[in-house]
């Protein structure tokens, strides 16, 4: 009994020491499963990817043409990106002002999504329409062929995460048979400024599905001097062809080009008169196409550049300068209808376009003025801002009493700074005569008789002997003294 007993011990020891043993095993087991488990959940994405979808101008945003397109990517997120989506004068900002900001703020949400934990190589898909089909092609171009350094286009294994979805892009790439509206016609106001195609190297490796229906003006527009009936009939087919891309957002295969179709695919329809006039009954212009003119004039997109030059040398509307701004469409309609936001807004822009020949005429007169007392100041004295806030700079000083000529920095010149710049060194030319000039520093009493050939002063620059009469003057006098002198003395009249 007592070597059983002592057999129970023993076990029941050498049990003790394998648990004491094992515990802190699978301490360190369970430490190493949560450390690893919040390491995992700390870099996983809170999404499988995003979404950024750039709308069209003044897109409605309880019901955007781009609403389908979330539900094809489920488990992302998906973000409308914020931007005016205006084009004055149916907005209060320009296309081009409008563009600009919606540019920076989808490049930024792309870079502020890619520093999420865990969200370095999640795919991004950048989706625009109409006018944010241009921004959202701007940015992918600038992906393809100068990226950021934090948002790679291909993750480790070399399979793409960017993409892109672009539908009627107004600078789509083509001929002159058709192409996007930036790229076949010229700015015709200031502010709506046509930049022409992207640059080389398009998109890249990043694939990109570019959709444009037949006859869109916003992306198929022809070149109105070689096919001005195609113009022509794009532009009515505005309305009957430019909103007709919600099917394909929602279902590419639509398109009729597989599952995932990429690159350029233009949908094939009839002209846009042939369904104007189906509308009504009428079908005599069915299937009848537009003629081509293969002549060996320049298109009219050659003329964008000397356009643009003009332009960007003057005010860019909506903004007139000198704190004035143009009223758009919808304000005044608003107003007309008694909206009070509307109203406060119309005051604003009338007041400050009652307020810009007093203004105008100030500043100049600013300009003038500093110009002949002698103080070198800015083209304008006061400056406005694509937001419409006005400031002022103080003039700059000189210490000669002659005042050179400004030479105007490119950088910091102002769209209308070389005209107005050319405009004041002419009148600073045709002043610079009637200025007095200077007073002397010392004075010397004119004579008393009649001036003649013989006098001291007109002696002693001849070089003869000076009067008996003048005291002579031991010292030499100085240049100073000498051109006092001369511009006092008394002197012949010219006869003029």
């Amino acid at each position: 009994m007592k070597v059983v007993s002592d057999v129970r011990i023993l076990q029941a020891r050498l049990a003790m020491v394998v648990l004491s043993a094992s515990i802190p095993a699978v301490l360190v087991l369970l430490q190493a499963d949560v450390a690893s488990a919040a390491g995992a959940q700390a870099s996983t994405c809170p999404s499988a990817g995003k979404v950024f979808i750039v709308d069209g101008t003044n897109d409605d945003p309880s019901n955007y043409h781009t609403r389908d397109i979330a539900s094809r990517y489920p488990g992302y997120d998906v973000e409308h990106v914020t931007y005016p989506a205006t084009v004055w004068p149916l907005g209060a900002t320009s296309y081009t002002a409008s563009a600009a900001i919606g540019r920076t703020a989808v490049h930024d949400g792309v870079v502020t999504y890619r520093a999420t934990p865990g969200c370095a190589e999640s795919p991004v898909v950048i989706v625009g329409y109409s006018q944010g089909a241009a921004i959202a092609g701007d940015e992918l171009h600038a992906l393809a062929t100068d990226p950021h350094p934090s948002v790679a286009t291909r993750d480790s294994q070399g399979a793409p995460i960017v993409s892109g979805e672009l539908y009627s892009d107004p600078r789509r790439t083509g001929d002159a048979r058709g192409r996007g509206v930036e790229v076949s016609m010229i700015g015709v106001i200031p502010g709506l400024g046509m930049r022409g195609p992207r640059g080389p190297g398009g998109y890249g490796d990043i694939p990109v599905l570019d959709v444009c229906v037949d006859g869109d003006p916003i992306c198929d527009l022809p070149d109105p001097l070689h096919d001005p009936l195609g113009a022509i009939d794009a532009l009515l087919g505005f309305g009957t062809k430019h909103f007709e891309y919600t099917p394909y957002m929602a279902d590419p295969t639509e398109l009729g080009h597989g599952a995932a179709p990429t690159g350029t695919v233009l949908v094939a329809r009839p002209t846009a008169i042939s369904i104007l006039l189906a509308g009504v009954g009428v079908h005599a212009l069915d299937g009848v196409p537009t003629f081509y003119i293969p002549l060996r004039y320049p298109e009219l997109a050659r003329f964008a550049p000397v356009v643009a030059f003009f332009q960007a040398r003057g005010p860019q509307y909506p903004e007139l300068g000198h704190g004035a701004t143009l009223p758009d469409l919808l304000t005044i309609g608003g107003a007309l209808r008694g909206d009070p936001a509307a109203q406060a807004r119309m005051l604003v822009s009338l007041r400050g376009i009652a307020r810009f020949p007093v203004r105008f005429v100030a500043d100049w007169t600013a300009v003038v003025r500093a110009r002949l007392s002698g103080t070198v100041m800015p083209v304008a004295s006061r400056t406005v801002s694509d937001s419409g806030a006005t400031s002022s700079s103080a003039p700059r000083s000189v210490a000669s009493s002659t005042t050179p000529r400004p030479v105007a920095s490119r950088s910091g010149m102002t769209p209308g700074a070389p005209l107005r710049g050319a405009v004041q060194r002419r009148l600073e030319d045709v002043l610079a005569g009637f200025r007095p000039s200077p007073a002397p520093t010392t004075a010397t009493p004119a004579p008393t008789s009649t001036p003649s050939t013989s006098s001291p002063r007109t002696a002693t620059s001849s070089g003869t002997t000076p009067s008996a009469t003048a005291a002579p003057d031991p010292t030499p006098p100085t240049p100073s003294a000498a051109a006092s002198d001369q511009a006092s003395a008394p002197h012949e009249p010219d006869g003029d």
